[in-house]
C-alpha cells in the first residue's frame, strides 16, 4: 500500500467528528475546490447511494462528465470516488493525498484539529473532481446533514432528500422530527430542492425547513415511473428512481438518457441477486426503516416462499427492532459474527437478543460457517436473504464463491 494511503487509513483511529471547522480550514488552504463544481447534494437516511447510481448512469448517457462521491466503501476507499463510473486510481489518490497532507500538517502547526479520515477523503474527492474538470458532481452525505463534512458547498445546484427514518439517533436526534431537521441542514437559500416521497409527519417538517430557507420543495412522484415502464425487484427502489428522475429533468436530461440510466444502474448490495438456484439475495439494509422496507418487498415478491435470513448487525444499531422485523417474516435466521469487522455486534450478544425476540435461529462464527449452516436447510421453494450491515456483503459473497464449486446445491 502506498505511503499516503497508509496514512489515510491510519486516521481511522481518530474516529468521526461532527462539525465543519476542520474541513473548512483544509479546503480553504486548497483553494475551495468544492465551490468550483456544479453539485447535486444528497442527504437522507436510506437510498442515497441508489439515487446517485441512477443519476450517475443518466449523466453518462447524456455525455455529461460526472463525478460521484459516495460512502461507505465495501472494500477500498477508492470505490467512493468515481468519474464517469470509474474509480480513482490508487496512484492518483496517493499523489493528491500527498498534497493534502501538507495542508493538514500546516493546520496542526496552527493549532487546528487534524482532519478526520472522512474529512480528508471528502477533500480528496473535491480536489480530484476539480482537476478532472467534472461538469457535474453527485455528492452523498456521510452522517446526517447539518454537521456532515460534505456540507461545505456554498451553493449546490440541486439538493435532494431521500427517505427519512430513525437511525444514528445518538448523533442526529431521538425523534424523527429532529433527524429530519438535521438532514435538512444541507439546504441553502436559493437552491433547488426535491425530496423523495415521505410519511405525512415528515413532509410537514421538510416544508417547515424549506420555508425557513426561503426555498420551495418539490416531492418526487412514483407515478413518474409509469412513463419509463421500468420495474424494480425491490419496491423501495421506486422512491429512489422517482427522485433521480425529478433531478434529471431539472438537469435537462432527455427521455432516452433517463431511460438508459434507469435500465443500466446497478448498486451492489441493494437487492442484489447473486444466485438464482438456490435464490440468494444480498441487501445492505442496516437500520430499522431499511429492514422494514426489505421485509415488505420480500412479502410482495416472494409470497409463499420460505424466507431464510443470514445476518450480522452493527452494535450501535437498534438490534432488537431489526431482529423483530426479520423474525416476523423469517422461517429461520442464521446469525454470525466476524471479529475482523470491529463495529459488528458480538455474536453472543446478538444471539441473546434473538432469543428475547423469540426467533428461530442458529449461530455461526464466520460468514463461511453461516453459509454452511444455511445449506444444511431444505432450500426448495426458499429465498435466502443476507442483510443487517453493508460490511458483511463482500465477506458473504467471497464465502459463497469459496463454497460454490464444492457444493452440489450451487450446481443445480
Amino acid at each position: 500500500m502506498k505511503e499516503n494511503i497508509k496514512r489515510l487509513y491510519a486516521l481511522s483511529s481518530m474516529g468521526s467528528r461532527l462539525g465543519l471547522d476542520s474541513i473548512k480550514a483544509l479546503l480553504q488552504k486548497m483553494g475551495n475546490p468544492q465551490n468550483k463544481l456544479k453539485v447535486v447534494h444528497v442527504a437522507g437516511t436510506n437510498g442515497k447511494g441508489s439515487t446517485i447510481a441512477f443519476l450517475e448512469k443518466m449523466s453518462c448517457a447524456a455525455k455529461v462528465k460526472v463525478g460521484a462521491y459516495t460512502s461507505p466503501c465495501l472494500e477500498v476507499f477508492t470505490e467512493n470516488i468515481r468519474v464517469n463510473g470509474k474509480e480513482i486510481l490508487e496512484s492518483e489518490a496517493d499523489k493528491l493525498l500527498k498534497e493534502i497532507f501538507v495542508f493538514c500538517d500546516e493546520m496542526v502547526k496552527e493549532g487546528i484539529f487534524h482532519p478526520t479520515k472522512f474529512e480528508v477523503e471528502t477533500a480528496l474527492a473535491f480536489y480530484y473532481f476539480e482537476k478532472q474538470q467534472c461538469e457535474l458532481v453527485l455528492l452523498e452525505t456521510g452522517l446526517g446533514g447539518k454537521e456532515d463534512a460534505t456540507n461545505v458547498v456554498d451553493m449546490p445546484f440541486i439538493t435532494l432528500l431521500t427517505s427519512i427514518g430513525l437511525d444514528h439517533c445518538n448523533e442526529l436526534g431521538e425523534s424523527i422530527e429532529e433527524i429530519t431537521k438535521n438532514e435538512c441542514g444541507i439546504l441553502k437559500e436559493g437552491t433547488l430542492f426535491v425530496a423523495a416521497p415521505q410519511q405525512e409527519s415528515i413532509i410537514n417538517t421538510i416544508k417547515q425547513c424549506a420555508n425557513e430557507k426561503n426555498i420551495s420543495c418539490t416531492f418526487a412522484q412514483i407515478s413518474e415511473l409509469d412513463t419509463y415502464e421500468v420495474k424494480f425487484l425491490a419496491s423501495y427502489q421506486a422512491d429512489n428512481a422517482a427522485l433521480a428522475i425529478a433531478a434529471a429533468r431539472i438537469l435537462g436530461f432527455e427521455y432516452i438518457h433517463i431511460l438508459q440510466g434507469l435500465q443500466q444502474a446497478e448498486w451492489f448490495g441493494r437487492f442484489s441477486v447473486i444466485r438464482k438456484n438456490p435464490l440468494i439475495i444480498l441487501d445492505g439494509a442496516h437500520n430499522p426503516p431499511a429492514i422494514e422496507q426489505l421485509c415488505e418487498t420480500l412479502k410482495k415478491q416472494y409470497l409463499g416462499k420460505k424466507k431464510i435470513f443470514i445476518t450480522a448487525i452493527y452494535r450501535d444499531k437498534d438490534i432488537k427492532t431489526m431482529l423483530q422485523s426479520i423474525g416476523g417474516l423469517a422461517d429461520k435466521v442464521i446469525l454470525f459474527g466476524d471479529k475482523t469487522i470491529q463495529r459488528l455486534a458480538d455474536i453472543n450478544d446478538l444471539c441473546c437478543i434473538a432469543k428475547e425476540c423469540g426467533l428461530k435461529f442458529a449461530c455461526a462464527s464466520s460468514p463461511v460457517d453461516a453459509l454452511r449452516l444455511t445449506l444444511k436447510q431444505d432450500l426448495s421453494n426458499s429465498v435466502v436473504v443476507v442483510c443487517g450491515s453493508l460490511s458483511i456483503l463482500k465477506p458473504i459473497q467471497k464465502a459463497f464463491l469459496s463454497l460454490k464449486d464444492s457444493c452440489k446445491k450451487f450446481n443445480t
